[in-house]
């Protein structure tokens, strides 16, 4: 974990001394595809459209699984190429023996194309914990962007598990439309969970954002087939000047579940 901690921190630095004297512009809050918080690594290409760095911890407590889980993340981005890494610890404690925890490390990669109107990009993850399943997974991604961040957004994803014990990869595919508006944006995403197995194995999600100079809000709500699930998410955020910080939470909505929430602080420079 050593290693992990000097690797953050170093990319954070560098990050820090390549960023050009400037104002930060980074998305705040979104789940979604299109518009995805700036530090998420939900969507490479968009990782592009950052300018600026985001140093974030990001929090998560999971009360009915006895567990939590803490993301440190550094992003940075010109306007025109984006890059970010984060490692990520899991367990019931987030110090102690490794086997109270797991860990997990991911970087992403976005271009920005035609002036900003098409974002390319993809992002890798992989746990480091031993005798694991696969060597992780890699996705790739494709936006199309209205003007200046308003008007039809469209997006499409690809992503699979690498060199998996059982021989099989998983591969998932996402299609995603929206709108942005100035201070607003709505989407919707379709994503297949297994390209091998499509019949009746998605998820559907609606998200909606909104933002001003000093506060972000964000919701969803996901519904999962075959298992029938709906989860819906929220995240609001309070911005003072280059640090913003937020709560949120996730519920599945089905007997016996509880929300699972979280709090996250950001310095954007």
């Amino acid at each position: 974990m050593k290693n992990l901690l000097i690797f953050t921190v170093t990319f954070g630095l560098l990050s820090s001394i390549a960023q050009a004297k400037g104002t930060s512009s980074l998305t705040r809050g979104g789940y979604g595809f299109l518009f995805p918080d700036a530090n998420s690594f939900i969507n490479g290409g968009q990782m592009a459209k950052t300018t600026g760095t985001a140093l974030e911890a990001y929090y998560t407590r999971h009360d009915h699984l006895k567990t939590q889980e803490m993301t440190p993340s550094v992003v940075w981005g010109s306007g025109r190429v984006g890059l970010g890494a984060f490692v990520s610890r899991t367990g019931e404690t987030l110090t102690g023996s490794d086997s109270a925890h797991s860990d997990t490390l991911g970087a992403g990669l976005g271009v920005s194309l035609a002036q900003g109107k098409v974002t390319v990009g993809g992002t890798f993850d992989r746990s480091i914990d031993t005798a694991q399943a696969n060597d992780g997974t890699v996705s790739a991604a494709l936006n199309y962007n209205g003007s200046k961040g308003q008007g039809l957004h469209l997006g499409a994803g690809f992503s699979t598990t690498l060199n998996s014990a059982s021989g099989t990869e998983t591969k998932t595919a996402t299609l995603a439309m929206g709108w942005g508006f100035s201070m607003a944006s709505v989407e919707a995403n379709y994503k297949l969970k297994d390209l091998d197995q499509t019949s009746n194995n998605y998820q559907a999600s609606g998200f909606l954002n909104f933002g001003g100079a000093n506060y972000y809000v964000s919701t969803g709500f996901t519904y999962d087939k075959p298992s029938e699930q709906s989860e819906v998410s929220g995240r609001l955020g309070y911005v003072m000047g280059s640090v913003d910080f937020s709560v949120h939470s996730e519920h599945t909505m089905e007997e016996g579940q509880n929300p699972y929430y979280g709090a996250t602080l950001r310095a954007s420079f």
